[in-house]
């Protein structure tokens, strides 16, 4: 919804200034000149055009009209809608992770993860690269089509669909006969 609105704005903006000044500033001559233009005042370039000093009367009364306009709806509302947004979502996900327990500050992370390798180093544990590519593997025997979908269903015997179809599992006792440091556990 921003978006439309931040355009249509823009569009209506830049037609404004080509209709108004596109005779009389270079800057806003052809609609396409406008349009960067706006987007030069947007990101603060300049405020005022080159040849405003040679305008006189009704037509700088409609420039620094015109830019005053862009400035309140452009920097003010629009600029100040979005930062709301972002704000507003980054609330959100901050009340999202407040209560969860796996959320620490970085030295907390640090100490727990330099902890983690210490026990398995003497625990010795096998290694993540190990545990993943076994892992690896039983999700792609579980997944390969090469049998025909009669014999898996003999290999299911009986259980249900939900805990059997598409969702691999691996045994703790499969991973003790495949890591012997795991056999002791």
């Amino acid at each position: 919804h921003f978006m439309i609105l931040f355009i249509v704005l823009f569009l209506m903006l830049a037609f404004m200034a080509h209709w108004m000044l596109g005779e009389y500033i270079k800057e806003f001559g052809t609609f396409e000149k406008t349009l960067l233009s706006q987007m030069q005042m947007f990101f603060g370039e300049f405020i005022k055009a080159e040849n405003v000093d040679e305008l006189h009367g009704v037509m700088l009364l409609m420039y620094w009209i015109y830019a005053w306009t862009f400035i309140v709806i452009v920097w003010l509302l629009l600029l100040n809608f979005l930062l709301a947004i972002v704000v507003d979502a980054f609330v959100e996900v901050k009340d999202n992770f407040k209560d969860k327990a796996f959320m620490n500050d970085i030295a907390t992370d640090t100490v727990g993860v330099i902890w983690t390798s210490l026990v398995s180093i003497r625990r010795r544990w096998p290694s993540h690269k190990r545990l993943v590519q076994h892992l690896e593997v039983v999700i792609e025997a579980a997944t390969s089509d090469d049998q025909p979908a009669w014999l898996k269903s003999l290999e299911t015997n009986g259980e249900d669909e939900e805990t059997s179809a598409g969702h691999p599992t691996c045994y703790p006792q499969e991973l003790s006969g495949n890591f012997k440091e795991l056999k002791s556990l």
